[in-house]
Formats: C-alpha cells, structure tokens, sequence
C-alpha cells in the first residue's frame, strides 16, 4: 500500500537539491490529481528510470493505469497538457534541457517518496 499523500510530500522535504526537491513537490501534485491518491502503487521502484520514456513516473502510471505502451511518457505529457507538457522539467518528470546527469538525482528522488524505509 502506498503511503498518503502527506507522508509523501513530507519525505520529498528530504530531497537535499532543493531544485530537484520542489520540482518533485510540484510533479507530487500533478500525478496525484491525474492518477489519484493510490498512484504509487502503481509504479515498479526496481524499473524506474526518469531517463527512460516507459520506465519512468509518467510512463509506468502510463502503462499500468491506461495501458499505453507506445511512447506512454509522451502519451502522458500529451494528455496533461498545459504547463506540464511545455516543461516537464519544472515538475520532476524529465531533466532539464542539456543536464543528463540529473537524471539519476530525480529517480533517487521519486524513489524517496514512493519507497518504503
């Protein structure tokens, strides 16, 4: 069972980066009103990669939620639209524009939020 959303959003708080930490708090709030409370459970921590387009957040909610398996990260931007969609890195979902390396630091940091201790 996934935790609630407080204890999720109080483990972000522990992200160090605080760029990456209220990036995470913002994408938090984008997948639980598009997917609900129980949208953690929904997610495989062993798979996720926010480097790759069907392991990451938006795609394994994609895949295991609305069963799309074609390009589901681009299928999620698509269907959120909006802010989220012209910038995913503003909410955690992507790096930003020329940063691979940070890649590894937001899958830590979703993985803080979703994992148990």
């Amino acid at each position: 069972m996934s935790k609630t959303y407080e204890q999720q959003r109080s483990r972000a708080q522990r992200i160090e980066d605080e760029s990456i930490r209220e990036r995470v708090l913002r994408g938090l709030e984008v997948v639980r009103a598009r997917y609900g409370d129980d949208w953690a459970d929904h997610i495989e921590p062993a798979d996720l990669d926010l480097q790759s387009g069907s392991c990451c957040v938006l795609g394994q909610l994609q895949m295991h939620i609305n069963g799309v398996y074609g390009e589901p990260y681009w299928h999620a931007l698509r269907e959120i639209d909006g802010d989220v969609e012209e910038n995913p890195s503003a909410f955690g979902f992507d790096a930003v524009v020329g940063q691979t390396a940070e890649y590894e630091a937001l899958t830590d940091a979703w993985l803080l939020v979703i994992e148990d201790d």
